[in-house]
């Protein structure tokens, strides 16, 4: 499988279907990144429980990693894992609930919500 797409590749019905079922998924969208400012933009739909952290999958997750991909132009491209040293290996699960995400921590660095450090939320 091509990780690799142009709108082109994919017949109306598909894409059609593909768009609805997008927009009911949940969304993490790279908004800032120092080490990376190239990833700014890329997405990963979250569908069911997901990782978020640095490198390649690892037996020891609790739950898949995040795929991110990037679109520009008219082509969706697999991006490689994250490779900030900012995050642990495995930083947070995130898990859609009732239209939201549910945050939980696994990595070292704190977890903060509204500026108070929680270890979900």
């Amino acid at each position: 499988m091509s990780s690799r797409h142009t709108l082109a590749d994919h017949d109306l019905p598909w894409s059609k279907a593909a768009a609805e079922d997008a927009a009911e998924a949940l969304h993490v969208t790279i908004a800032w990144s120092l080490e990376e400012p190239g990833r700014v933009g890329e997405t990963a739909v979250v569908r069911a429980a997901a990782l978020l952290g640095r490198g390649e999958a690892r037996p020891d997750d609790p739950a898949p990693r995040l795929a991110f991909r990037r679109a520009r132009a008219g082509v969706i491209d697999a991006r490689p894992p994250l490779g900030s040293p900012r995050f642990s290996r495995a930083q947070l699960v995130l898990t859609p609930r009732q239209g939201a995400l549910y945050v939980s921590t696994v990595g070292r660095c704190p977890l903060l919500i509204n500026g108070v450090e929680v270890t979900e939320g």
